[in-house]
């Protein structure tokens, strides 16, 4: 069949789903073989653009082979190149990952120059990036790679670097020729030895500690607040608890409310609802997770009432109240107040309220959200969650299922050919 050009609407719509790795992106380049859509890829390939890449991890590899669809990769080689030989520690972190990916992918597939300056980039970035580049790297230049990192690697103050450079070494070249070049029983050593995990317990900090981090003093001992608060005496919630009701800086009210994300909160019940009302976003929301935690039903009333007022959903702050305690009527009110083309922090903040939703059971309106959230969240992790809900309720459509093994998330194409490998075995039968 011979290839369209893309339309303009598709433009817009493959730049959305590019940035969020969706397997959408990669339908409309087989389709229409890139024609375009040759700016958009280009600017993909050079740029990280994800929603949070800490989470969703490096597309190097899934935005190579949709260049390779689009007939980009020989135009983009040279750019890539370049790009990486002329990064440095101040650049991005995420593009320099993002390209470095690529461009091992592109040397993989027998691109010279690529393979050339993959292994002239390595040494420069390996200190700060190398644990989440070793495998492309080696997997595009084996052992050769390896011999020219290995030495630094071997004498840099990076443990945990050297642990993932020798597990990615093995993985491509086998055990049987690191043990040569690195002795048997320095592998065995390095490989056995693990970090050992931080406890988190109330009474590692003094209460003049917890006072500081409330405070935000900058010569504090730093409190990790939420963790703090699981295990914190009665006494010191409930004088944290009747401070709410009069403190007046925000720093502190802020850090107090976090608290209560964890603990029952109840003296402060009414200056949390008066604060989820008010206009500052920051402390609306942190009061709105205290409420949550606290099941106030006066403030999921209020939630119901605002989602009913409004004709577009447009303020999320009352979302994390309606998916702790709302039911299905609220969900259908929710779905008609949807935007068609949200904005990526609204279409985060629905996702995230319809996976804690989810988690009180999964009827028919549930669904209608949960299958907004696919077409719309910027996040890969939500997208992974919400795949997951719908594959264990025998929800997801055949539509969702094509999408997902294109899909930028490694977990998502595996589920989706899971269950499509289930049911053509089931068909056959």
């Amino acid at each position: 069949m011979r290839a369209r050009r893309a339309k303009q609407a598709e433009i817009a719509r493959f730049r959305k789903d590019v940035a969020a790795g969706r397997g959408r992106a990669v339908q409309l380049v087989r389709r229409t073989k890139g024609q375009g859509l040759e700016r958009e890829i280009d600017r993909a390939c050079l740029r990280s653009r994800g929603f949070d890449p800490q989470v969703d991890g490096s597309r190097g590899t899934w935005l190579h082979e949709l260049a390779q669809l689009g007939g980009r990769t020989s135009i983009l080689s040279p750019s890539m190149e370049r790009a990486i030989a002329r990064s440095g520690s101040r650049d991005s972190v995420w593009d320099w990952t993002q390209q470095f990916e690529w461009l091992a992918r592109e040397a993989q597939q027998g691109n010279e120059s690529a393979r050339k300056a993959v292994l002239e980039a390595f040494p420069r970035r390996h200190h700060d990036l190398g644990q989440s580049v070793a495998r492309p790297y080696l997997d595009a230049t084996g052992r050769e790679g390896f011999e020219a990192a290995w030495d630094s690697i071997r004498d840099g103050e990076n443990e945990f670097e050297r642990q993932e450079f020798v597990r990615a070494a093995i993985a491509v070249l086998g055990r049987a020729q690191i043990e040569r070049r690195v002795g048997r029983a320095f592998l065995n050593r390095l490989l056995r030895r693990k970090e050992r995990p931080i406890a988190v317990r109330a009474r590692a900090w003094s209460s003049r500690d917890v006072e500081a981090t409330i405070s935000g003093a900058k010569t504090a001992r730093s409190v990790p607040l939420v963790a703090w608060a699981k295990s914190a005496r009665r006494g010191e919630l409930e004088r944290l608890d009747e401070r709410i009701t009069t403190e007046r800086d925000r720093t502190s009210l802020l850090q107090i409310l976090r608290v209560f994300s964890a603990r029952q909160l109840h003296a402060g019940l009414g200056r949390a609802r008066q604060l989820a009302r008010g206009r500052d976003r920051q402390l609306a929301h942190a009061a709105v997770l205290a409420l949550v935690r606290a099941g106030d039903e006066l403030a999921l009333t209020t939630a119901r009432d605002r989602l009913r007022a409004a004709s577009v959903l447009r303020d999320t702050r009352w979302l994390p109240l309606l998916a702790s305690g709302g039911d299905d009527a609220d969900a259908r009110a929710l779905a008609r107040r949807l935007p068609s083309s949200p904005g990526v922090r609204l279409a985060h903040d629905v996702g995230v309220a319809a996976l804690e939703w989810a988690k009180r059971g999964v009827t028919k309106e549930l669904v209608s959200l949960l299958l907004w959230t696919w077409d719309h969240t910027p996040c890969g992790h939500c997208r992974t969650a919400v795949l997951r809900v719908l594959l264990r309720t025998h929800r997801a459509p055949a539509r969702v299922l094509r999408e997902a093994s294109f899909d930028a998330m490694p977990t998502i194409g595996a589920l989706a050919r899971q269950r499509q490998g289930r049911l053509r075995r089931s068909e056959g039968t």
